[in-house]
This record gives structure tokens, sequence and C-alpha cells, in this order.
């Protein structure tokens, strides 16, 4: 009997505890801030206008391809990497980079170089990771790798080995990655040394399943040294208000940042897609000299590059690998120089076309603008034509109505006299009776 007396408590105790429980889940799962309007988006929209221009890529449609960049530039470089909560957090020091490098996904385009393909789903950063040999590397995620609730990823590690491009891979080594690193900003090996650090890596992307996108497969576990403190964890809140510089603010146990629900896409189909191609942003002109001054020193640019490759082959001789030989590490070395001249072809070409389209985009949408003041010139001119006529002939009719009013006037006092004039005098016609007798 007391038995079933304790029943109904001990089922108000759990009630009460999972009832907890769910709320400490909702707390650590709860989504971003959804009371953020479009106009957050609208407003960072105009700011990027600074920083590069809106092209139309089939098969992605409008993206946003970033101009004021240096010659061999890739996406989540200039900036460090925050151990939190929710994975890996790329702080960003680019002046715009609190959007693209946590909303939407980044592609290479053989004519712009990177551009940005706008999504609506925030992540501590969209990329793919890969570890061994004491190296560490990451590179974006391609626009077809789609994230799911309650599935995650919608590819698989060893498929995103076939969709990653080597160039598009950034490597440092693991002593540069670690906690005492982590507010430096990344130096990364030259892309052309990929050839050789993808052999010696391998594939560790995992994206969990669950409300929000979390990588976990670049555990800190897997580089810490032995005898090396824990890496300090901060965990990733919702800032109260915006950091729009930034994105976030990096705290002693936390890192606040900025996270508007969506609106990304429907900002980009409101201000480019569903305009007039003459109201389209585009790049201004201090940008497009700045491009055309980079241009120049493009040969420079090469020859850092090839200066870096050098210094990191001839440390690499000097300190050659365990288990491999002298033959294999010159052979190796090869194969990184003939991608460096890829590379230096590529760059060069996209450079001068980027720079090309720009120039061409931005003549084109002066031209525009020339054109509709033209005809805006002409319409005010046939609308002020229409309105004069139309006032003249308003005028022209209501001079005839006048007229009209004014004959009928004068017919209707005529009229009026005569019929007076005729009431005081008599008919002509008709006789005397008084004349009738006298002539009787």
């Amino acid at each position: 009997m007391k038995a079933r007396r304790a029943w109904p408590a001990l089922l108000l105790v759990a009630a009460f505890a999972s009832a907890g429980c769910a709320a400490q889940c909702r707390e650590r799962h709860a989504p971003p801030h959804d009371e953020y309007h479009a106009s957050d988006f609208d407003d960072y929209f105009d700011d990027l206008a600074a920083y590069g221009t809106w092209v139309d890529i089939p098969p992605y449609g409008w993206v946003w391809c970033p101009l004021d960049t240096p010659i061999g530039w890739r996406p989540y470089t200039v900036g460090y990497w925050v151990y939190s909560d929710e994975g890996w957090l790329w702080m960003s020091e680019d002046p715009w980079g609190w959007v693209p490098y946590h909303y939407g996904r980044w592609a290479w385009d053989r004519n712009y170089g990177w551009v940005w393909v706008p999504d609506d789903v925030w992540a501590p950063a969209w990329v793919a990771w890969r570890y061994g040999d004491g190296w560490i590397g990451w590179a974006p995620l391609p626009p077809d790798v789609h994230w799911r609730v309650g599935i995650g990823l919608m590819y698989a590690a060893y498929d995103l080995d076939r969709h990653i491009n080597r160039h598009r891979w950034c490597f440092v080594p693991t002593h540069d990655f670690g906690p005492s690193r982590e507010r430096v900003r990344v130096r990364v090996e030259p892309m052309s040394r990929n050839v050789s650090l993808l052999k010696g890596t391998r594939n560790v992307t995992k994206y969990v399943a669950g409300p929000r996108p979390v990588e976990t497969g670049m555990d800190p576990s897997l580089f810490r040294k032995r005898g090396q403190p824990p890496f300090e964890r901060h965990r990733v809140v919702d800032s109260p208000t915006p950091i729009r510089e930034r994105g976030a603010t990096l705290r002693d146990k936390t890192v606040e940042v900025y996270r508007p629900r969506g609106q990304v896409t429907a900002v980009v189909r409101e201000r480019v897609k569903n305009v007039a191609p003459e109201k389209r942003p585009v790049a201004p002109p201090a940008l497009i000299e700045k491009m055309e001054r980079r241009r120049a020193r493009l040969d420079e640019a090469v020859k850092d590059q090839r200066g870096r490759l050098q210094e990191s082959q001839q440390e690499e001789m000097r300190n050659r690998p365990p288990g491999e030989s002298a033959v294999e590490l010159k052979r190796s070395q090869e194969a990184e120089l003939r991608a460096q001249r890829e590379v230096e072809e590529r760059e060069k070409r996209v450079v001068e076309e980027r720079e090309r389209r720009a120039i061409q985009q931005r003549e084109r949408a002066e031209r525009e603008a020339e054109r509709d003041a033209r005809l805006r010139g002409s319409r005010e001119k046939v609308a002020k034509e229409r309105e004069a006529n139309s006032r003249a002939v308003k005028e022209r009719q209501a001079k005839q109505q006048e007229a009209k009013q004014q004959a009928a006037e004068e017919r209707a006092t005529k009229e009026r006299e005569q019929k007076e004039a005729e009431k005081r005098e008599p008919p002509k016609n008709v006789r005397d009776p008084r004349s009738r007798d006298r002539g009787r």
C-alpha cells in the first residue's frame, strides 16, 4: 500500500527532473536569436559594396566576389582559430568576414577566383579538415555540400576528398595550431606544397547530426602533445547586440557571436536578383584602382611566393622526414615546383580576368545609368509636352465653353427683350374696331 502511494511522488519528481534536463538542453542547443530582422543583413549588404562586387555565375546564381584581397588569397586565412563547444570557430580579421565565413560556402571560379555563395545557416566555420604527419589542413566546403538538421552534412569524408581541389587546402604545422598560438593570425604554407602535404594527411571531417552544425572530427586530442595542457574551450553564446565589425568577441571562457537567423538569401534576392541591372551594386572606382595597382605588382607577388616555397623546401631538405630518402624528397619537391608554375598561371589569369570583368561591369552599369537618365529625361520631356498640350486643350475648351455660354446668354437676353417689347406694343396686323364703324 505504501509502495502504491509512493509511485505518484516518484513520477512527480521524475517529471520535474526531466523538465529541468529539457530546459538545460534547450538552453544549450537553443537556436540563434531570431528577433533580428532582415535589416541586420541589409545594412551589412551595403558594407560589402566597398570590398567586392556581385556577379551571376551558373549554377550558383548571384554570388559575391571579394576584390580587396592580396594575390594568392584563400578563404579562412586572415584571422585565427578558437576552440569552442561547437567545434573550431573562425575569428575573421577581414572587415567583411562575419557573414561570408559563417553563412554559405566558398567556390572557385576560373574567371573571378574565390566567390561566396550565400546561405542562411550559421556555423562556426564551413570547412573540411585534414590531419597527419605533423600537419593540420582545412579547406572551404563546396557549395553543393548541404546541411540538414538531425542528419548533418550530405557528404561523407571520402566524397569531400573528390570534390575539394588540391589548391583549396590550407596547411600549417601542428605546433603553429596550439593553444598558445590560437590568437595569432595563421600563416599557411604555399599552395604548391599541397601536392605533398595531401599525401601525408587524412580527412578527419565529421559534422555531427543535431540542431546545429558542429564539427567534431578535428579533435584537439589528435595533435595535442603529451604533457601539454588541454586546449581552452570557449562556450559559444549569442551576442545581445550586433557586432558587425567582426561578428564575434572573445572573452575569458566564452565567445560571443552575432548570428541572426536566416534572411541572407532573401536580402540578396531583394538587393541584387530582383532589381534592374542599372541599380545593382558594382565595384567602386577606388577598389578598381587598388586592383590595378596590385596587378602591376603581380610579378613581385609571384616572386615572393616562390621565395617562400624555396625556404620551405630548404628547411625540409635540412630536416628530412624519417623514412623518406633524398631521392623521394627531391621528386616531391619537383612536383611542388610544377604545381607552383600552375598556381602562378592560374593566379595571373584570374587577376587579369577579374579586373577586366569588374571594369566591364562598372562601365555597363554606367551606360545603363546614362541610358536610364536619357530615357528619364525624354520621358519627363514628353510628360511636360503632354501636360502643356493638355493644359492648352483645357484652356481652349474652357474658352469655347465660355464663348458658347456668352452666346447663349446673349440670345436669351435678346429673346427676353423682344418678348417685353411685344408686350408693350399691340400687334400691327390687328385693326381698331372703331375705325371699322367709321367706315360704315
